[in-house]
C-alpha cells in the first residue's frame, strides 16, 4: 500500500472504527455467529462484516445480543429495531444503509433466527456507485496482477464468459466441446445442476451456453501446458479446470477459493473488480452486438421464456456467431499488450526455425505461403513437416508406419526406402519411412 493509501486507510479507522481491510481480524473473529456467516458467503466478507459492525455499533449491542432479541419466533425486537434504523441518524454513510439492512437480516437467516418478511423493507436502495463497467485496461490491470497462468485463466474465464462463481468452481473440460482447443471460439455447456436453480423446478433443463474468445483459448492452453510440466500432471477430460497450485496440488479449488483468490488479484491491482463484474461486461459487449435478449439469457445461463428443450447444434452456431461480433468489446490484452495470436506466433517460430535450418528465399516463400493457408497450429505444423520430407526426396503419399508380412514384403520395401523397427509376430514387420 501506498503512503497515500496508508492516510486513507488511517482515517477511515479513526472515523469508523474499521474498514474492509481490519474488520475481520479485528472485530468479526471475536463471534462464531458472525464467522458462520461470513463463512457463508461467496465474497466481500470484509465489505459485509463492516456493514453488520456498523449496525452493531449504532444499536449498542454485540451479534450475540443482537441473535437474543430474536430467541423466540413470536418476538419481533429485532425487526422493528431493524426498521428503526430507516429514519435514524447514523455515524456512518447513509447510502449504506440499504446494505446495512440486508447483512442483517442475512445474519439472522444464517443463524437460523429468520426474520419476517417485511422487516428492514422500507430501507431506502441507494445503488452503488463502482456500479460502472470495468473498463479493458482495469480488466488488463487484473490479468498483470496474476503470478503464475492458472490465475491468468481464472481472470480471462471471469471475464468473458458469463460464469458465476460458484459454477467456475464446478467447471470442467468436459463442458468444453470436444476439439475446443481446435475451435476459434471453444463453446462451453454448463449442465442444469451448476446453475442457479439447480435445475430444479422453473429451472429445470436450463443450461449455460457460453463460449471464450481466441485469448481466453490460448491463455487456458498456456495454463493446461504449465501444470503438466510443472507438477507432471496427466489431464483428464473430467477434471475441474481450476486446481490448486500451492497446498493439495491438483486438488479442485472450492468457490471460496476462488473468491478469496479474486479478491487478493483485486487488492494487488488495485482495481475494484468482482466475478459479477465479468457477467457484465459479457452481457453489455452481446447487448452492443445486437444479440436478442433470450440468446444473452442463455450465454448467462438463465431461464428462456418458452424453453423446454436444450439448444441444437445449429442454435449453438447461431450462438457462437453472435459471440464472435461482441469480440471487439471483450478482448482485452491487446492494449498495452501484445495481441495474443496463437497462429501468427507458432507461424514465425517455424519460419525462424527453418531459416536456421538453411532454407533458402524461395522455400521460405513457400513455407510462408503454406503456413498462411493452416488453419490452425496442428495442420500448420504438419504442412512445415511435409514441406521439409519434400526437400529431402521423401515421398510424404507413404505412410510413415506399415506392417508387412513375410520376407519378400520385407525386402521390398527396404527398397522403397523403409527401415525396419521390431519383427513382430506370424511372421510380420514394423517398419518405417
Amino acid at each position: 500500500m501506498s503512503v497515500t493509501e496508508n492516510n486513507r486507510e488511517n482515517k477511515r479507522i479513526l472515523k469508523y472504527g474499521f474498514t474492509e481491510r481490519t474488520i475481520v481480524d479485528g472485530w468479526a473473529k471475536n463471534y462464531d455467529c458472525v464467522m458462520n456467516y461470513l463463512g457463508k458467503l461467496n465474497n466481500r466478507q470484509g465489505n459485509v462484516a463492516l456493514s453488520l459492525y456498523h449496525f452493531c455499533a449504532w444499536s449498542n449491542l454485540d451479534p450475540n445480543q443482537l441473535l437474543a432479541l430474536k430467541s423466540d419466533y413470536n418476538s419481533l425486537q429485532a425487526e422493528k429495531l431493524l426498521d428503526s434504523l430507516a429514519n435514524a441518524k447514523v455515524n456512518f454513510p447513509e447510502k449504506r444503509k440499504w446494505h446495512v439492512a440486508q447483512c442483517v437480516r442475512g445474519f439472522f437467516r444464517t443463524n437460523y433466527r429468520q426474520l419476517q418478511a417485511q422487516a428492514g423493507r422500507s430501507m431506502p436502495y441507494a445503488p452503488s456507485e463502482t456500479h460502472s463497467l470495468p473498463t479493458k485496461k482495469t480488466r488488463l490491470k487484473l490479468f498483470k496482477a496474476c503470478r503464475n497462468p492458472r490465475d491468468q485463466a481464472l481472470v480471462m474465464i471471469g471475464t468473458c464468459t458469463a460464469i458465476a462463481l460458484e459454477t467456475m468452481s464446478n467447471l470442467r473440460w468436459d463442458h468444453f466441446e470436444e476439439d475446443w482447443q481446435k475451435q476459434e471460439i471453444p463453446h462451453i455447456s454448463i449442465p442444469p445442476e451448476l446453475l442457479k436453480g439447480h435445475g430444479k423446478g422453473k429451472y429445470r433443463g436450463v443450461r449455460q451456453e457460453t463460449f471464450t474468445t481466441p485469448e481466453t483459448k490460448a491463455i487456458l492452453i498456456d495454463y493446461r501446458d504449465w501444470f503438466s510440466k510443472t507438477f507432471n500432471y496427466a489431464w483428464k477430460e473430467e477434471d475441474h479446470v481450476f486446481l490448486s497450485v500451492k497446498r493439495n496440488i491438483g486438488e479442485p479449488l472450492s468457490y471460496r477459493l476462488i473468491a478469496k483468490k479474486s479478491a487478493i488479484l483485486e487488492e494487488r491491482a488495485d482495481i475494484d473488480f468482482t466475478i459479477h463484474d465479468g457477467r457484465r461486461i459479457t452481457q453489455t459487449a452481446l447487448e452492443n452486438a445486437g444479440c436478442p435478449n433470450n440468446w444473452i439469457k442463455k450465454i448467462k445461463g438463465r431461464k428462456v421464456s418458452g424453453e423446454e428443450a436444450p439448444y441444437s447444434k445449429p442454435l449453438i452456431e447461431q450462438l457462437r456467431v453472435k459471440y464472435k461480433e461482441a469480440l471487439p468489446d471483450l478482448e482485452f490484452l491487446h492494449e498495452g499488450a501484445q495481441a495474443l495470436d496463437e497462429k501468427k506466433l507458432r507461424n514465425k517460430i517455424m519460419l525462424d526455425f527453418a531459416k536456421l535450418q538453411g532454407y533458402e528465399p524461395d522455400r521460405l516463400k513457400k513455407l510462408e505461403e503454406v503456413l498462411a493457408r493452416a488453419k490452425d497450429p496442428d495442420e500448420a505444423i504438419a504442412e512445415f513437416r511435409k514441406l521439409g520430407e519434400e526437400a529431402q526426396g521423401i515421398d510424404v503419399n507413404k505412410p510413415k508406419n506399415i506392417i508387412v508380412k513375410g520376407d519378400t514384403e520385407l525386402l521390398k520395401k527396404l527398397d522403397d526406402g523403409y527401415k525396419l523397427v521390431e519383427s513382430l509376430n506370424d511372421n510380420k514387420f514394423l517398419m518405417k519411412i
